[in-house]
C-alpha cells in the first residue's frame, strides 16, 4: 500500500473507502499528541468516550488508513451535510458543536426567512439529543430547539427549550413540560420559577400562542444576542438538568423505560404465531425490517395471498389505538392526487375539500404525536396508475419537502378545521401498498419500485395443506384481534430505529464484492442499482444484523436482492433472458446447476443455492420470459 501518495483532485476522493475501523484507529493515533492548532476545528467536534476531535482531521488521517493516500485535512469540506461528515455519523460517531451561539445563530436567521427544513442542524450536544422544528407543513407559530436526555421525547418528557416568539422577537431559555402527555417525571426547583405566561403578562404581551406552562431560564433579544451569554447559560442549564434527572433514577435501563421497550422481531413472531395466521418466520422479520428500512413497503402476489392481511395484523399489534392507521381501497377511476390529497374548493375561496377517506386528518394526528407510528395502506396500489395519484408522495418522501395543496389556510373540515398550503410527512408516518397482478391491474414503472421495499407473496404447496389441515380443526380460526395493542410498548422503539437520519453500525463487513457482481450483470439491460438503492441495501443490512441474528449473510444478500434489484427486471426474452442466466450464476452453488435452460427443479433450491429465494425466482421469471416472449417481476 502506497503511504506518500497525495490526491490532489476531489473527484478521485471514495468516500465509501473509509470504515468505522480506520475512524477508530485515526482517533487513538490522534489522541496519542497534542492537535495542532492549524488543524483544530471552529465550530464541530468529533466526540468519542467523552473526548473531543476535530472532525476534518479525523477523517484525514482515517482516509490514509484505508486507502494508504495522503490527504490534508483542509481538502475536504466541513459542516453538517457534507460528504466528510456524513461518513462520520453514519459510523456511530456524534458530532457536536463547539458551543451552541452558532445553532443559534443559525435558527433565528431561518426563523425570520422561512424555510422548514432541519436536516443540516446538529444532532447532539453534550450527550442530548438536538431536536429543531420550524413546523410541519406549514411554519410554525413558536419554532424551537429542544435538548432531550436519552429517553425522554418532546411529546411527553421534561427538557431545555429555546423558543421563539416572531411577534414579540425574543427568544425564550426555558425549562419545558410537554404539552401532549403528562411527563414520568417533573422539574423540581429550589425557588419559584417564572412561567413564560406570567412573563408575558408581566410585559403586557398578549397570551403566548404555545408553552405557555414553560419555565423561563433566560430572555433575549432576537436581534441581540451575546457570544459568551448564550454559550453560558445553555451548559448551566444543561447542567442542572443532567443533575435533576439522576436524581429522578433516569439512567441507562430506567432511561430506556421512559421511551419504551426496544423494538423486539421475536416478540412479534411470537404474538402472530397467537392468531393462527400463516405467515413464516423470515416473512414477518423481513416486512418489519423493510418498514424501518424505508417508510413504503409494497406486498405483491397472488390475490387472497394474505397481504392486506399482515399488513393490517401488524398495524394493529403495535398501534394503540384504531385512529392510528387508515385502509384507503385505490380506485380504478383514481387519475389524480385528488383522492388522497384533496383539492380547492373552485365556487368558495375559503375552503379545501378534503378527501372523503381521511388521509390528510391521519397525516395531521402524526405530525401531533411524534411518539407513535402511523399507517396508512393503500389496498390493491396497481388498479389504477400510481404514477397519476402517488406522485407527490414519491417525491415528497425522497426530498423531505412539503407537498403543496393551495396557497394561504383554509377551512377543510370539522375534523381537521384549518389545514396550511402546504403538508409535510412526518418521520413517523409509512405507507404499505399491496398489488395482486392479473389483467386488470397496471405495471409499476420504475420509478415507484426504486422507491420501494418490495416483497412478494407467494403460497407453498406445504403453506396450503398447513392451511386447510387448520381450516379443518377448531384450532384453525385465524384473528389479528387478540393481539390488538400488544406491541405497542415498542412502538417508540420503532420509531426511533426507522429514522432515516441514522443507519445502525454494521456488526460485520458488508459482502461488497457480491453486490458488485449483481451490480454488474443488471448493468447490461440498464437495470443496474444508484446510490438511493445501495443505501437502502447498507440500511437494510445493518438492521437485520442488529434485528434479526437468526439470519446469516447469505440470508440477508438473498433478501436485499429479490426486494431492491429484481423488481426493476423486466423485457423481451432476446433482451432478458441472457442477464437471467448470468443472475443464476450467481445464485447457484452446484456446477451441474450453472445451466439455467436445463433446471427443472424437483427439490428445494435451498438445496443447491447460495441465495434459494432469488434464484427461485430468477428460474421463475426465465421460464415466463421462453414461455411468452416477456416477462418482469410483478409477471412472474
Amino acid at each position: 500500500m502506497a503511504t506518500n501518495n497525495i490526491i490532489t483532485q476531489k473527484e478521485q476522493i471514495k468516500f465509501s473507502k473509509v470504515q468505522k475501523e480506520d475512524i477508530l484507529w485515526a482517533i487513538h493515533e490522534i489522541g496519542k499528541k497534542e492537535i495542532p492548532s492549524d488543524s483544530r476545528s471552529f465550530m464541530y467536534d468529533v466526540v468519542y468516550e467523552g473526548k473531543r476531535y476535530p472532525p476534518k482531521l479525523v477523517f484525514s488521517v482515517a482516509y490514509k488508513h484505508a486507502t494508504g493516500y495522503e490527504v490534508p485535512h483542509e481538502f475536504f469540506e466541513g459542516g453538517l451535510g457534507t460528504k466528510c461528515f456524513n461518513v462520520l455519523e453514519k459510523h456511530g460517531f456524534n458530532i457536536e458543536p463547539k458551543t451552541i451561539f452558532q445553532t443559534v445563530e443559525t435558527f433565528l436567521s431561518q426563523a425570520k426567512a422561512g424555510g422548514l427544513t432541519t436536516k443540516n442542524y446538529a444532532k447532539k450536544y453534550k450527550g442530548l439529543n438536538i431536536t429543531v422544528s420550524f413546523g410541519q407543513g406549514i411554519p410554525a407559530q413558536i419554532p424551537w430547539i429542544s435538548f432531550l436526555y436519552e429517553g425522554q421525547t418532546t411529546s411527553k418528557g421534561i427538557y431545555p427549550v429555546y423558543l421563539y416568539y416572531k411577534k414579540e422577537n425574543i427568544l425564550i431559555l426555558s425549562y419545558s413540560v410537554s404539552e401532549t402527555h403528562t411527563p414520568a417525571v417533573q422539574w423540581h426547583f429550589s425557588e419559584k420559577k417564572e412561567t413564560v405566561w406570567e412573563y408575558f403578562a408581566r410585559h403586557g404581551y398578549e397570551k403566548p400562542a404555545r408553552y405557555s406552562k414553560c419555565y423561563v431560564f433566560k430572555v433575549y433579544d432576537a436581534d441581540n444576542l451575546s457570544k459568551a451569554e448564550v454559550n453560558a447559560d445553555i451548559d448551566l442549564i444543561i447542567a442542572e438538568y443532567k443533575e435533576q434527572m439522576k436524581q429522578a433514577g433516569l439512567t441507562g435501563k430506567e432511561a430506556g423505560k421512559v421511551a419504551g421497550e426496544p423494538f423486539d422481531i421475536k416478540r412479534l413472531i411470537l404474538d402472530m404465531g397467537k392468531t393462527g395466521l400463516s405467515y413464516s418466520d423470515d416473512l414477518l422479520a423481513r416486512f418489519a425490517i423493510s418498514l424501518l428500512t424505508k417508510p413504503f413497503v409494497i406486498l405483491s402476489g397472488l390475490s387472497g395471498s394474505g397481504k392486506t392481511r399482515l399488513a393490517l395484523s401488524f398495524v394493529k399489534w403495535i398501534c394503540e389505538e384504531a385512529g392510528q392507521y387508515k385502509v384507503v381501497p385505490v380506485g380504478a377511476d383514481w387519475t389524480n392526487r385528488e383522492p388522497l390529497l384533496g383539492y380547492p374548493d373552485a365556487l368558495n375561496k375559503e375552503r379545501y375539500v378534503c378527501p372523503e377517506n381521511n388521509v390528510l386528518e391521519l397525516i395531521d394526528r402524526a405530525v401531533a404525536h411524534p411518539e407513535k407510528p402511523y399507517f396508512l395502506i393503500l389496498d390493491e396500489m396497481n388498479l389504477s396508475h400510481v404514477e397519476r395519484y402517488f406522485a407527490d408522495f414519491l417525491s415528497a418522501m425522497e426530498s423531505g419537502e412539503p407537498i403543496l395543496l393551495h396557497e394561504g389556510g383554509w377551512k377543510c373540515s370539522d375534523s381537521l378545521p384549518r389545514i396550511g398550503g402546504q403538508v409535510s410527512l412526518p418521520p413517523n408516518f409509512f405507507i404499505i401498498g399491496t398489488i395482486n397482478v392479473d389483467e386488470t391491474t397496471y405495471m409499476f414503472s420504475p420509478k415507484v419500485l426504486d422507491r420501494a421495499q418490495v416483497i412478494e407473496f407467494r403460497v407453498s404447496e406445504e403453506e396450503m395443506e398447513l392451511f386447510l389441515g387448520q381450516e379443518m380443526s377448531a384450532a384453525g380460526k385465524k384473528t389479528y384481534q387478540g393481539i390488538a395493542a400488544e406491541g405497542s410498548a415498542m412502538a417508540a422503539g420503532f420509531i426511533r430505529l426507522a429514522d432515516q437520519g441514522s443507519t445502525p453500525p454494521l456488526a460485520g463487513p458488508v459482502p461488497e464484492e457480491v453486490l458488485i457482481g449483481f451490480f454488474r450483470e443488471l448493468k447490461k439491460v440498464g437495470a443496474e442499482f444508484g446510490y438511493r438503492t445501495a443505501s437502502e441495501m447498507l440500511r437494510f443490512y445493518a438492521l437485520a444484523q442488529q434485528l434479526y441474528p437468526a439470519w446469516e449473510e447469505k440470508h440477508i444478500v438473498d433478501h436485499i436482492v429479490i426486494q431492491k434489484l429484481l423488481p426493476k427486471l423486466h423485457g423481451s426474452r432476446k433482451k432478458i433472458v441472457p442477464i437471467l442466466e448470468e443472475l443464476w450464476r450467481l445464485c447457484v452453488t452446484a456446477e451441474d446447476a450453472t445451466r439455467l435452460d436445463t433446471q427443472q427443479p424437483d427439490k428445494p433450491f435451498v438445496a443447491f443455492c447460495r441465495y434459494p429465494v432469488t434464484a427461485e425466482k430468477v428460474w421463475r421469471m426465465y421460464k415466463n420470459a421462453c414461455d411468452n416472449g416477456y416477462t418482469s417481476f410483478a409477471e412472474a
